[in-house]
């Protein structure tokens, strides 16, 4: 479950209601049998499309308005006597985890001249639902708070030491599919070289030399 402001299209007013929380909550499934994990984040997105238009189609303020017509005593018992007869761990489970991001400040804030380097918030758990986990920004960086029931999740710390490592693993597969392969370069075809064989300028100068002597044996023959 996610919990989603409603302030804006609530048209409850008056009596104080302007400094209340308007709060309602958004069903998302969360794909934990899909290995890829940018596919499992596409699938997320997918679904929670859908969510928010099941959502839109119900008045922000119809429990408002319901228990405008309850009294708050009578409303008071069932909610204490649903809590003291455990029924919450007599049906099926609604859900079971809470999930909730929540914008802080985007500048650096201080604390007696001290730099506040972190922002973990502590969300609630009640029946049902045995884990919270809420994402607050800080000046640029998330915070992440875990709340855990020990008897639903033995080892909270186990999901936060995780949760590093899902978001590299997370990181490196969508670069994987956004950039551009690079194509290996195309081999140049060997060019065979014809070795030139050059004779020597001495043999050209005998040539000469024995072409000359040649023309004198044939006029000493002709006398």
């Amino acid at each position: 479950m996610v919990p989603v402001s409603v302030r804006e299209d609530s048209a409850v007013t008056g009596g104080g209601a302007e400094g209340r929380n308007a709060v309602s909550g958004l069903f998302a499934s969360l794909p934990t049998d899909v290995a890829d994990p940018v596919e499992r984040l596409q699938i997320i997105a997918g679904d929670n499309v859908v969510t928010k238009e099941h959502h839109r189609t119900i008045s922000a303020a119809i429990l408002q308005d319901w228990a405008q017509f309850a009294a708050p005593t009578t409303f008071g018992l069932a909610v204490r006597a649903y809590s003291g007869l455990r029924l919450a761990e007599r049906h099926p489970v609604v859900h079971n985890l809470v999930i909730s991001n929540v914008p802080g400040p985007p500048v650096p804030m201080y604390f007696l001249g001290a730099e506040v380097l972190g922002l973990y918030p502590l969300g609630p758990v009640f029946h049902g639902a045995g884990m919270n986990i809420t994402v607050l920004s800080n000046n640029g960086h998330l915070d992440i708070g875990i709340i855990a029931c020990l008897e639903q999740v033995p080892n909270p710390w186990l999901l936060a030491d995780e949760m590093p490592k899902a978001v590299a693993e997370l990181l490196a597969a969508a670069r994987k599919r956004t950039l551009p392969t690079k194509k290996a370069p195309a081999k140049k075809g060997a060019v065979k070289k014809t070795a030139v064989t050059r004779r020597p300028a001495a043999t050209k100068t005998a040539g000469k030399a024995g072409s000359a002597q040649s023309s004198d044996d044939r006029r000493a023959g002709s006398q």
